[in-house]
């Protein structure tokens, strides 16, 4: 059960105010709570659709589409990360193996896997590594995109909350966590 405690401020209601979170309670993952919040964003533009005219709501429109357009991307990084790296290694310390062991036999090895285990430790292998190392450094770098792109999105899924919720101010100041809570409550409903 989540808790508010609030810090400072005067009796207005402007201040601190600090929700904690249930530990206990399960988080969506992330692109579902993105999904969930375009969701209400769109609710909430369509309420203001209403209430105050297309002209009005149509930037809110056309920066809910440039979400959406983010969120693909970010469903393609998550898609890239999601796969895992081939092992460029073990096939060439086994063929490595296989070859010193034919060429030197049972006088130094007793196995086949022993005389792998032998040149994965001892020998280079460095076609093998450089080809781990360039998927490693693009997997890095997909990392860094990722979390620069899911920045991006939640910094713009935070400016458009302000614009679209009614709710989120508090002593006059605008709330942007409240707002992005607004929209992802509005996303919820069935």
């Amino acid at each position: 059960m989540s808790k508010k405690l609030k810090i400072s401020g005067p009796a207005t209601g402007a201040g601190i105010v600090i929700s904690t979170v249930d530990p206990y309670q399960p988080q969506p993952p992330d692109h579902e709570k993105r999904q969930r919040f375009m969701k209400g964003a769109g609710r909430l533009i369509g309420q203001l659709e209403q209430e105050r005219g297309t002209e009005h709501a149509q930037p809110k429109r056309e920066a809910l589409e440039k979400l959406g357009e983010v969120h693909n991307e970010l469903l393609i990084f998550e898609e890239l990360i999601a796969q895992k790296l081939p092992d460029h290694v073990s096939p060439a310390a086994n063929k490595a193996g296989k070859a010193l062991f034919k060429l030197l036999g049972r006088d130094c090895f007793e196995t086949e896997a022993q005389a792998a285990a032998w040149a994965r430790k001892s020998l280079p292998l460095t076609a093998a590594w450089k080809a781990a190392e360039r998927d490693a450094t693009e997997r890095g770098r997909a990392n860094r995109d990722h979390q620069r792109v899911r920045r991006d999105f939640w910094e713009r899924a935070a400016a458009l909350a302000g614009g679209v919720t009614r709710h989120s101010s508090v002593g006059g100041c605008l709330d942007l966590g409240r707002a992005i809570d607004e929209v992802l409550l509005a996303g919820r409903w069935a």
